[in-house]
C-alpha cells in the first residue's frame, strides 16, 4: 500500500480532508488502484525560506511504496505535484514529490 506523508502551509481541516482525498485518487490513479488502497497524512509546515528569504513553505509530499512500474511511479508523482500545486495556489515547479522506496 501507498502511503503518501504531505507537509504544506496549514489548511482548516475541512481542507486538510480534501487535499488528501484529491492526492490518494490522482496517486491510485496513476498506479492503477482503487483510492482505497492509498493512505496519506498531513503534516503543517508552517515556516519555509529560499536562500536568504523568508517565504511560506512550499508544499511537498513523499510517496512511500514498492519498486514498480517505473512509468505508474513517475506518472503517480506529477499527479500529486500537480494536486498539490492546485491545492496551494503554486506552481508545479514550486512543489516537491518523491518517490521512496520502502521496505
Amino acid at each position: 500500500m501507498p502511503v503518501i506523508t504531505v507537509f504544506g502551509p496549514p489548511l482548516s481541516p475541512a481542507e486538510v480532508n480534501l487535499a488528501l482525498k484529491a492526492v490518494n485518487a490522482a496517486a491510485a490513479r496513476a498506479l492503477n488502484l482503487p483510492a482505497e488502497a492509498v493512505h496519506s497524512m498531513f503534516l503543517p509546515a508552517t515556516a519555509g525560506a529560499t536562500g536568504t528569504k523568508a517565504e511560506p513553505a512550499w508544499p511537498a509530499a513523499l510517496l512511500h511504496g514498492p519498486a514498480g512500474d517505473a512509468a505508474e511511479i513517475a506518472a503517480a508523482t506529477t499527479a500529486v505535484a500537480a494536486v498539490l500545486g492546485g491545492v496551494w495556489g503554486q506552481p508545479v515547479e514550486h512543489t516537491w514529490v518523491h518517490w521512496v522506496v520502502a521496505g
